[in-house]
Order: structure tokens, then C-alpha cells, then sequence
């Protein structure tokens, strides 16, 4: 039995992450984690004789997938579908074969889904996410196609964070001995050892994570990992022994500056929280810290976004994110304003963006999206222009430049409207 397994063509030349609980538009690419599991699963357990598709890191279009697709002629086709694509994903759906399909994120509500879009899937089709969890067997897929190499070490939250559609899915942390084996297979396929350990925090099972780096200084694999992690559950003991695994970049939520926005979105922490924590961050030298910060969060007014400015300039992260406040599918705050009328035009609607589509809302600081996006570019300024001293003594002026220029840019492009008007 011939089972093929599609990672539909990019939408609108954007990779597009189809992963459980994740929703990433960008230009660089991350292996199909998820799809792997499954195919391991369905050779192991089933006896299947499995073949992934990726059309992303292939750059393929959906004519020539179906041109596959007819030509190797197989038993059954699951595609791997993101909510927040799906009109581009379908188009490349044969649905005159026995199909089946993964929907992430997983906790959506599938019969909105499929109402808005009038899409031709049953419920029965969709597989669940415990299908698409276990061991990766990576020698399906050509990892030297992608830009980033990533491994699920736990997919769940049991945190509540109001705007995230992973809050208070769990924990479920991943075999350290599976976790071991995918990253000696990936050293071995590419010479590679940069790394991503994607989970909802490092962190969060302490006793875990030791263990994994210890495990991995055994092994002397001399890694460049990548991990996530949260302002509360840092403690400089589990960093000592992940720095000496290999960790070199933490990336940490920190949200907001103001108090106020972070009670409002259910993050479990506080200003003194961030700052005491980089402080045991801020010890180890080699490691890099990226903070995620967001504008736009419902009850945010002028006074918090400088507060945020103000923050980062105290806590001095190496790499800094701003992105726009998102209600993601399937969470709380989606959820609430859905039900309350306040999405911006219609629910599901998406505006066309860089980076995902976009869902607003009514807000105090912006009447539509492009005000939005505005404010946080102007954001994102401010904060990387106060640290061009500390990027300059670290050497990482690249960088700073390179999302100065990236920021004007942005900034300038929401103006097109006012300058060239159709």
C-alpha cells in the first residue's frame, strides 16, 4: 500500500509551518515535524510504505503535485492543512482519491472550519493530533532543503495565556531517549548542529531537561541549540547545564512592559519577574536571549507601548521580535471576541500580510490594520534604536541594522495608501 503524505505548495511564496498548535508565515523554511512522526508511525505500526511531499521545500506548485500525485497513482493521500491557509492548501487536494487530513492548530473548531470555507471534509477525515505525535524517522524527507531543522519536544501548555491556542493544553513532554536519537540522525544526514528544540518551555520540567543535558554532554555532539522558554520557570541551575549542552539562544515571551497588559492576558508574571530573570540570563556569556514582545493587546493604550520601550532598554535583550497582538485560532481571546462581536469585519477574515493573516478587532490606538502595523514598526524602532550601544559592545550590529532597515521599511509601506491612492 503506497501512502503519500503533502505539505501543500507555499501560499502566496510564504512557507507556511503546518505543525500541531503553530501558525508561521515566513521566507525561511522548518522541517515537517509532525509529518514525519506520522509517516514513522505509519511504516512502524502499519507496515505502509510511506512517501512525504514536501511542495515547500521542493517549490513546487499545485499543478505539478497533482502531476505526482496522478503519476504515482497511490492507495491514499493525507494532507497536512494550516487553518490559516487553507484556501491555497486545498487547491492542490485530489479529492477523487481516498484522502484524509491534519488541521492545525488542532483545538479549533473544526465545524466553523469547515462552515466558512465550505470545504468538502467530513470529520471522519480528519486525523487526531495523538496520531501525528512519537518518534521521527527523518531519513524521509531531504533536510538540507530547509533553512531551519526543528524537534517537537512538547507540543502542550498548561499555562493561560488568553491570546495563545495552546493555553491549557497540558504537558506532555517528549522521551529523552527519542529526543537523543532525532538529533544524532541529524548530525549524521546533514553535518548539521544548529537546532531546534521547539516546546513550549525549556523550563517547564525542570528534572527533563537536566537530564537531556546531561545526556548530551556525553554524546560530545558540540551543538548549536535553539530553545523557547518562560520568565517564571527560569532558574540559573538548569541553565548552567543547558549552556554546556549546546544551548545558544533562548527565546523568552515577555509580551508587554506594562503590568496591566499582562494580567489582562492571563501571563502569570511580573515586570520585577523579567527583569530579575535576565539578570541570571544576562550571567553566560555565550548565550543569546530574544524577547517577543506584542502591540495591540485589547486594553493596551499609549502608556504601556512606552512602557515596553522602556523595558527593553532595562533588560537589554540580544534579538528583539515585535510582532501585532493576535487572537490565534482556537484561543480564549478569539473565542470571547468572537462571541462578542468585536473582530474587525468578519471572523475568519484574513488580512494579507507578510507574515500570517491577520484577524483585528476594535482597539483604542488603531482603527484598522495598517494603523496597527504602523504602531509596531514605530515600536520595534524605538526599542532597537535605544540598544545600539549594547549591540555595538556585542558585536551584533548586523543584526541591528539589518531590523532598523526592515522596520523603516515596513513603517513607510503602510503609508502607500495615502500616497498612492487607487
Amino acid at each position: 500500500m503506497l501512502h503519500i503524505i503533502i505539505i501543500p505548495p507555499k501560499d502566496e511564496g510564504y512557507y507556511v509551518t503546518r505543525e500541531p498548535l503553530d501558525q508561521m508565515f515566513d521566507h525561511e523554511s522548518y522541517n515537517p515535524y509532525a509529518a514525519v512522526c506520522y509517516a514513522t508511525r505509519l511504516r512502524d505500526q502499519f507496515k505502509e510504505k510511506v512517501v512525504i511531499l514536501d511542495a515547500q521545500a521542493n517549490n513546487l506548485n499545485t499543478d505539478l503535485v497533482k502531476h505526482i500525485i496522478k503519476k504515482l497513482n497511490p492507495d491514499r493521500i493525507t494532507y497536512f492543512l494550516s487553518a490559516y491557509s487553507i484556501p491555497n492548501d486545498i487547491s492542490c487536494v485530489d479529492w477523487h482519491r481516498e484522502t484524509e487530513f491534519f488541521i492545525s492548530p488542532f483545538n479549533i473548531d473544526l465545524n466553523e472550519l469547515i462552515k466558512i470555507y465550505e470545504l468538502p471534509i467530513s470529520k471522519n477525515s480528519v486525523i487526531k493530533y495523538s496520531e501525528v505525535r512519537g518518534r521521527a524517522d527523518f531519513s524521509f524527507l531531504d533536510l538540507n532543503l530547509y533553512d531551519h531543522l526543528r524537534i517537537n519536544i512538547n507540543d502542550l501548555c498548561p499555562f493561560n495565556c488568553v491570546m495563545c491556542c495552546r493555553s491549557g493544553t497540558g504537558n506532555l513532554p517528549k522521551p529523552i531517549d527519542e529526543t537523543i536519537e532525532e538529533i544524532e540522525q541529524i548530525v549524521k544526514l546533514t553535518k548539521r548542529r544548529d537546532i531546534f528544540l521547539f516546546g513550549s518551555e525549556i523550563s517547564l520540567n525542570a528534572d527533563i531537561a537536566i537530564c537531556l543535558a546531561d545526556k548530551l554532554l556525553q554524546k560530545k555532539l558540540k551543538l548549536h541549540l535553539r530553545v523557547l522558554d518562560r520568565v517564571d520557570l527560569i532558574e540559573e541551575d538548569i541553565y548552567r547545564e543547558l549552556v554546556k549542552a549546546g544551548v545558544m539562544l533562548t527565546e523568552i515571551g515577555v509580551e508587554s512592559g506594562s503590568q496591566k497588559c499582562l494580567d489582562f492576558i492571563h501571563k502569570g508574571i511580573t515586570i520585577n519577574d523579567i527583569i530579575n530573570k535576565f539578570n541570571i540570563l544576562n550571567k553566560f556569556e555565550t548565550l543569546s536571549k530574544k524577547a517577543f514582545f506584542m502591540i495591540g493587546i485589547p486594553n493596551e493604550e499609549w502608556g504601556d507601548v512606552l512602557s515596553s520601550v522602556k523595558l527593553v532598554h532595562t533588560i537589554k535583550p540580544d534579538i528583539i521580535s515585535v510582532d501585532e497582538f493576535y487572537p490565534s485560532l482556537g484561543s480564549p481571546i478569539y473565542k470571547e471576541l468572537k462571541n462578542k462581536g468585536m473582530l474587525y469585519e468578519i471572523p475568519w477574515h484574513f488580512h494579507k500580510h507578510p507574515k500570517r493573516r491577520i484577524l483585528t478587532f476594535k482597539h483604542k490606538l488603531y482603527k484598522n490594520y495598517k494603523e496597527l502595523h504602523r504602531i509596531k514598526s514605530a515600536t520595534s524602532f524605538a526599542m532597537i534604536s535605544g540598544l545600539l550601544p549594547e549591540f555595538f559592545i556585542k558585536k551584533n550590529m548586523r543584526y541591528c541594522l539589518r531590523s532598523l532597515k526592515n522596520e523603516s521599511i515596513e513603517f513607510l509601506k503602510t503609508f502607500k495608501p495615502f500616497l498612492y491612492p487607487h
